[in-house]
């Protein structure tokens, strides 16, 4: 592959990154106006300008959700009724204070220097991330009306 058609995938890559941005703009606007307007289970139905059907937008009803609204409590009575169920952990808090150690100096270790076991740093993945020059955004709007325009998109432009 040449630097040529790298530059252009790259080029499709940024185009649809910021379509995508555009969209997820749109439905976020429209849940902001919409959602309020409905009663958790109605149904209203979607349809284009022209008064195509093209499906619906609910809101659901209402999950019952069970949760453990005192730890302590709950802890107390497991000890007393079901202490095969107590499990032995770490406290996520200390993790996270070891893994931030290990970043900070590649190993997780005692005051006195001593490597605590268990913990490692690795190398993650690179990540691939398109970005979107702000400067271009008028012209890729251009090429987006253009593309409705020519009924690419077979959509309505607004």
């Amino acid at each position: 592959m040449s630097i040529e058609e790298d530059r252009i995938n790259a080029g499709r890559a940024v185009v649809a990154k910021w379509l995508s941005d555009e969209v997820r703009s749109v439905v976020a606007t429209a849940r902001q106006i919409l959602e309020p307007r409905l009663e958790p289970g109605e149904r209203v139905r979607a349809q284009l300008p022209d008064g195509t059907v093209i499906g619906a937008v609910t809101i659901s009803k209402a999950a019952e959700i069970a949760s453990v609204t005192d730890e302590r409590a709950l802890l107390e009575w497991v000890k007393q009724n079901a202490p095969t169920e107590i499990v032995e952990s770490v406290n996520p808090a200390f993790v996270e204070v070891l893994k931030r150690q290990a970043k900070a100096h590649g190993f997780a270790h005692t005051p006195d220097g001593e490597i605590i076991p268990g913990v490692e740093l690795r190398t993650g993945a690179a990540s691939y991330r398109p970005t979107v020059d702000k400067d271009a955004v008028p012209a890729l709007r251009a090429k987006l009306a253009e593309l409705i325009a020519d009924g690419l998109l077979e959509l309505e432009a607004s």
